[in-house]
């Protein structure tokens, strides 16, 4: 009786978004093209989706599902007091986070991005980290290079459906 009626249950994990410059610069960027979902859209959508759950205690940065599930997982290090443990541990993470996308949504059906943004210096430290992501399938793609973030962005537009503009809403 004590456990029903005193003891209280154990709450269940909320997803918290990450919160970082880098992920608040790549939803502006999928914002200013109209192709990041809003509030209450889904996958079935065909927009990027922030914060998607992958299984229990683990979430996907963003989604796009345009036949195939384009995973896209970020790691901030450009802030000047980054550790390199700490980027080290996020780019696991994410990889981690990846390898449960595939075993979710398929193999041959998930294509995985690690976005990351890293000083020079941090880069050179962090890179057999990022290549091991690299070998288990994710493409990488550095944010503070303008002609990654151009590809990456040129190729997300002609992936996702943009939502519609005020002539087209007006025009129906």
């Amino acid at each position: 009786l004590q456990k029903l009626l005193i003891e209280p249950e154990v709450a269940t994990p909320k997803f918290i978004a990450k919160r970082t410059r880098l992920t608040t610069s790549f939803k502006s960027a999928l914002r200013d093209e109209r192709i990041l979902a809003r509030k209450g859209e889904g996958l079935t959508a065909h927009r990027v989706v922030a914060n998607v759950q992958i299984a229990d205690g683990l979430a996907a940065d963003f989604v796009l599902q345009n036949g195939a599930m384009h995973v896209f997982e970020t790691v901030d290090a450009s802030a000047d007091d980054a550790s390199l443990r700490k980027v080290v541990s996020d780019i696991a993470v994410s990889a981690l986070v990846i390898e449960q996308a595939r075993m979710t949504f398929g193999e041959k059906t998930t294509k995985a991005r690690l976005v990351y943004e890293a000083s020079a210096a941090v880069e050179r430290q962090a890179q057999p980290s990022l290549m091991a992501a690299q070998h288990q399938g994710a493409e990488l793609v550095n944010w503070a290079s303008a002609d990654d973030r151009r590809s990456l962005i040129s190729k997300l537009t002609s992936l996702a459906e943009p939502l519609p503009t005020k002539a087209q809403i007006k025009a129906t």
